[in-house]
């Protein structure tokens, strides 16, 4: 008993120490994308290969309930056929003294007890196949509606790939128009093209969905972004998790507030650097000569407990003044402040970047 006891505590504080590994490695993976954000998309950088903007068909399997073959009935086991076999003829003085008639009536009465048993034998055997005749033709039957239902599997599986095909082949089609309208400029087709790109880059999974809107002024070539930021407690709380198994609990460090808003504000700091980054490099045909950037966040107002929407960081700049920047060499805040760009004070405590003087007077 106390050793099972024994053992159950054991594996419990496995459980609990594997439990607290678990934990930390998301914390470290939290803090690596956010400390990561910029950097790791830096190394990589480069204009969308076209081919991305085209899909392929991703055909399922085929697969139906019909498709698997059921074996006919197994053939019947028959008895085997009753032989005739007459008793041994009458031999020496008993085939002289009425032996041989005697055998005689004892070969009638045994042939007619075989020719019974023989006639039993072949009932049975014609039930027997007739039984089996009747299986195989329900078999033959059922295999016929199976086929036909596989059939029709088959004709709805060809007639769902065909669509499928014909949508992609209409997405393509509108891929492609959008490309040759951006080669030509097409106010639409520049944010269109800058849009799909930002969201074919690979952004953590905490970033907000729709994170973006996008407008291009074609008289200015100025491309506006308004990028919707995740808020504050993006960043953990949480140093590290230790198992305690004195008390058995799993305790945690606190991450002092001012490492949060070190990581909080180097993380908006890297979103805006990278989006810009990733805005000039994929406009490969340079419609775009500036960019108008606003990193926001949701929150309340204060003083009206309304939703708002509360800008941490503000930049504006052109493609020439970006070109010049050496971006894997890069702090991404310094970059920011480079450019001219504003931030909030404290972005932790979403407290806005003064902005009054306009989105595109920064950097000015």
């Amino acid at each position: 008993m106390r050793q099972l006891a024994a053992e159950e505590k054991r594996r419990h504080q496995q459980e609990q120490q594997d439990e607290t590994a678990a934990r930390n490695r998301e914390l470290a993976e939290r803090t690596n994308s956010i400390e990561g954000l910029f950097s790791t998309r830096i190394e990589h950088l480069a204009p969308v290969d076209r081919s991305r903007f085209h899909v392929e068909p991703a055909h399922p399997p085929f697969a139906s309930k019909h498709d698997r073959i059921v074996a006919p009935p197994p053939a019947p086991q028959l008895p085997p056929e009753p032989r005739f076999t007459p008793p041994p003829p009458p031999q020496g003085m008993s085939a002289r003294f009425g032996g041989a008639k005697k055998h005689a009536e004892e070969v009638a009465r045994l042939q007619a007890l075989h020719n019974t048993i023989h006639a039993n034998w072949d009932q049975q055997r014609s039930a027997l196949l007739g039984e089996h005749a009747h299986r195989m033709a329900e078999h033959e039957q059922a295999e016929a509606a199976r086929k036909q239902r596989l059939n029709f599997d088959r004709m709805k599986y060809q007639s769902e790939c065909e669509q499928r095909v014909a949508q992609v082949e209409e997405t393509n089609r509108h891929a492609d128009e959008m490309l040759d309208a951006y080669d030509q400029g097409h106010p639409a087709a520049v944010r269109d093209l800058i849009e799909v790109c930002l969201g074919l880059s690979s952004w953590p999974d905490f970033m907000p969905d729709d994170q973006m809107e996008i407008d291009y002024a074609a008289d200015d070539q100025e491309l506006m972004i308004v990028h919707t930021l995740p808020s504050p407690d993006v960043v953990p709380a949480v140093r590290e998790y230790k198992y305690r198994p004195t008390t058995d609990e799993i305790a945690s460090t606190k991450l002092p507030v001012t490492e949060r808003k070190r990581l909080y504000r180097g993380f908006i700091a890297s979103a805006a650097a990278r989006t810009i980054a990733e805005v000039f490099t994929h406009d490969t045909a340079r419609h775009i000569a500036s960019i108008s950037y606003r990193g926001v966040i949701e929150g309340i107002d204060p003083a009206t407990g309304q939703d708002t929407t509360i800008t941490l960081v503000a930049v504006a700049t052109d493609r020439e003044r970006f070109s010049q920047l050496e971006l894997t060499r890069v702090d991404p805040e310094a970059m920011l402040k480079h450019l001219g760009a504003v931030m909030s004070k404290s972005p932790l405590d979403m407290r806005p970047a003064p902005t009054a003087g306009g989105v595109r007077t920064v950097g000015r």
